[in-house]
């Protein structure tokens, strides 16, 4: 939820997050675009859906966090790569991409 880590949203939540399940999460996230287009054939509304709300927050300049893909110089020492992740947009597009705390395991896999 907007750059809390998995693990301290599931502590707030009162939940406990197993590597089964992890794995299932990761599993199921990869494949998400996969499973759309088997079953509906293709994934444009949701594309089309995704690009209205990033339009709402740039002509309402709501400031909202969205995960857009941007130019991440430096991001966990990686260059010239764009990148999905969390990011306030508003008026003027991307106004801040959020530094996601990561753990060694997590780095090591991006």
């Amino acid at each position: 939820m907007a750059g809390m880590q998995l693990d301290d949203f599931c502590h707030c939540q009162n939940c406990e997050l197993g590597p089964e399940i992890r794995a299932r999460i990761f599993e199921q996230t990869r494949n998400a675009a996969y499973e759309i287009i088997q079953r509906k054939g293709a994934t444009y509304c949701a594309v089309a859906v995704g690009l209205l709300r990033i339009v709402e927050s740039i002509l309402r300049d709501q400031h909202t966090v969205l995960a857009v893909s941007s130019l991440v110089p430096g991001y966990y020492d990686i260059e010239d790569i764009y990148l999905s992740l969390p990011a306030v947009v508003g008026r003027g597009g991307i106004e801040r991409v959020l530094h996601l705390p990561s753990n060694g395991q997590e780095t090591g896999a991006l």
